[in-house]
């Protein structure tokens, strides 16, 4: 009974906030691989779906694992992309966070964190590192082995960017290189990912 009424809450305060928010184009709550995300095991990355969350483990002291799926945003108009993650290990400097507008990795943008309660804004384009908000602290951070929700709102001409529903950060709107979008590990750390869900409105 118990758990019905959980799965009843759950329901009713998503379809709340898909109203609150605009139409739901696509989410995931990692209760199975419903959106086929990768799964794999190999020296360089270990991922997993299971108990709520989606595992990504990158094994490698430098670079980064992406796993992105493409999603149809209208870049015209005002969307959201919001992924809770929560950091499984104590090597607290390595960045992790959104990616968006991805073509391929030399053209992308991405939103991380750090462990240390830092984050960094900036893009990929044709394979030149363009900072737009280089490593700065932020008390709304959640350090170490939390968990924090990260989102992105294009309204407009800006882009605003937000952990744990406080402002970090605006922009100018960053056109897209193609509709790409997911989550980005950096360095050898293990991050899971709760949930993560895009709109449009």
């Amino acid at each position: 009974m118990r758990k019905l009424f959980i799965a009843i809450v759950l329901s009713l305060t998503l379809a709340h906030t898909a109203h609150s928010q605009g139409t739901l184009l696509f989410f995931d709550e990692f209760q199975d691989n419903r959106n086929d995300w990768p799964i794999l095991n190999s020296d360089i990355a270990v991922t997993d779906i299971r108990d709520g969350y989606y595992f990504l483990q990158h094994l490698r002291t430098q670079k980064a694992l992406s796993v992105k799926k493409h999603v149809p945003i209208d870049e015209s108009r005002d969307y959201m992309i919001i992924a809770e993650l929560e950091k499984f290990d104590l090597n607290g400097d390595p960045g992790y966070g959104i990616l968006w507008g991805r073509d391929d990795e030399d053209n992308e943008y991405n939103f991380l964190i750090s462990g240390k309660g830092n984050f960094k804004i900036f893009r990929m384009n044709k394979g030149h590192i363009q900072k737009l908000i280089d490593w700065y602290p932020s008390k709304y951070i959640n350090r170490d082995n939390t968990v924090n929700r990260l989102t992105i709102k294009k309204v407009g001409e800006s882009m605003y960017f937000y952990a744990n529903s406080h402002l970090l950060a605006k922009t100018k709107i960053m056109p897209f290189y193609n509709d790409l979008i997911g989550i980005k590990v950096f360095h050898n750390q293990k991050i899971g990912v709760r949930s993560f869900y895009v709109y449009q409105r």
